[in-house]
């Protein structure tokens, strides 16, 4: 049995592997986005993967691992990796904008008009917001 020391010692350790965990996770996002920059999504999405698994509450890498897979060419992945970041933060303007442009592109109007109205109930930047309301016109003259 560990001796009350012990166990302190462990507690005070814990919130130091988080932090080195997320710095972890984060320098794999980075990465990722370096990948993503120069155009090599097989990387980026390797880099976004690893981030995920070192803190799988990491919004932020999952919409950039779904922007790698559409870079690909594949939708689906990327819708599914862009619902997963709005599952974790229901607030994330961007992850509903480009996931509402997926939507656009695969012909699927009604998705694409409700995460495009999101976007304008949860964006507090003006040119998202901007965006949003352009693609909403965009897809009424359709």
């Amino acid at each position: 049995m560990p001796t009350p020391l012990a166990t302190v010692a462990t507690a005070a350790e814990e919130p130091e592997a988080e932090e080195a965990e997320l710095a972890d996770a984060t320098a794999a996002y980075e990465q990722g986005l370096a990948h993503y920059k120069a155009g090599e999504f097989d990387q980026a999405i390797e880099a976004y993967t690893q981030a995920i698994v070192m803190e799988p509450e990491f919004a932020d890498a999952y919409a950039a691992r779904g922007s790698a897979y559409y870079g690909k060419g594949d939708s689906e992945r990327a819708i599914i990796d862009f619902d997963a970041a709005i599952s974790i933060n229901p607030e994330f303007s961007a992850a509903y904008f480009t996931r509402g442009v997926i939507y656009q592109k695969l012909g699927e109007k009604e998705r694409a008009i409700a995460d495009f109205e999101k976007v304008l109930e949860v964006a507090d930047e003006p040119p998202l917001q901007k965006l949003a309301e352009q693609r909403l016109q965009e897809l009424e003259a359709e």
